[in-house]
């Protein structure tokens, strides 16, 4: 989008939007892309994204003092448009808040000889991200850039586009300063993972999960303020796509060691009967199994029927199938 110029490429630099200007539009332009984006209308997501990009791309212009290329623009027209991209994201939010959230599939493994396309649709793409507001505009503007392209990247992923997903996310990681931000560095590395296993790249996927398990762990040693419980359910949704990983692969004693943990933590987190935690119990127990040694079996048994039940109670309460 343009916007008509008040004077030209004569507009005195008084009349110029100021650097602010421009990154406060470009958080409206991201969270208003994710309000289509969260709608499930990837096509104007993505037209938001990608017009918060360029308006971020024309402040660095500004900050490098190429005034040519901006002089078309006004203070007044860049607040309007920031205005009006408030309002009709505001708008969105309220027609969307009524919407019926789709329930993501169970992460469950799956007994195969080969990976299926049911491994693939198991994979549960993240939300997009929303600007990070609670930073002033000169410390968020590499945070924010990052968080956009990582948004675009989620649009890629669920247009089922792995490999275009997995570039967005590389340039997300390459304009954000990691050791600062290591929650967003390890979100943004997972979605890479799973990206790469949609797209059958096992082995760099299994990269991406190593170097964010480090990351996360750090995190949580870090002594950070960001939630202990969000970081710890993070970090075991990353060790069960490993674990996915050793599955298909059939190296059943690493995935069941894996496995393990992902239990460890969602019980001690979200307790025993929660859906998720079930489905820790449950793929535990598969690869138990797998392992064919009678004493595994039958702890793989004992487990199968804990997760049964608590499948059981979860269909009856949310009238879905599990």
């Amino acid at each position: 989008m343009c916007w008509k110029g008040d004077s030209g490429p004569t507009n005195p630099s008084g009349f110029l939007p100021s650097k602010k200007e421009f990154y406060r539009l470009a958080r409206e332009l991201n969270d208003f892309g994710l309000e289509y984006h969260i709608a499930g209308v990837y096509d104007k997501a993505l037209l938001g994204y990608q017009e918060a990009v360029r308006i971020r791309m024309i402040a660095l212009k500004f900050e490098s003092y190429k005034l040519a290329d901006i002089a078309d623009l006004s203070d007044a027209s860049v607040k309007e448009r920031c205005k009006t991209v408030r309002v009709q994201r505001e708008e969105l939010a309220l027609n969307t808040a009524d919407q019926q959230t789709q329930i993501p599939p169970l992460d469950l493994y799956h007994r195969s000889k080969s990976r299926s396309t049911c491994d693939h649709c198991s994979v549960k793409i993240e939300k997009p991200i929303r600007s990070a507001t609670w930073m002033d505009e000169e410390e968020s503007k590499y945070i924010d850039p990052a968080i956009t392209l990582y948004n675009i990247g989620l649009v890629y992923q669920k247009s089922d586009r792995p490999i275009k997903a997995t570039r967005l996310f590389s340039m997300a990681l390459r304009v954000l300063p990691q050791a600062s931000h290591l929650p967003l560095t390890a979100l943004i590395l997972y979605s890479s993972a799973q990206a790469l296993y949609q797209a059958g790249d096992i082995k760099h996927a299994a990269r991406d999960l190593s170097q964010l398990i480090h990351t996360y762990s750090t995190t949580a040693a870090s002594g950070t303020s960001y939630p202990g419980d969000i970081v710890g359910l993070n970090l075991a949704s990353a060790i069960a796509l490993l674990g996915r990983i050793h599955f298909e692969s059939k190296d059943f004693d690493h995935a069941a060691e894996l496995c393990q943990e992902v239990l460890r933590i969602r019980t001690s987190v979200l307790g025993f009967h929660h859906i998720d935690t079930a489905v820790a119990s449950y793929n535990l127990a598969l690869a138990l199994a797998e392992t064919g040694r009678n004493c595994m079996i039958k702890d793989a048994i004992r487990l199968v029927k804990k997760s049964l039940q608590v499948f059981i109670l979860h269909s009856e309460s949310s009238h879905s199938k599990v």
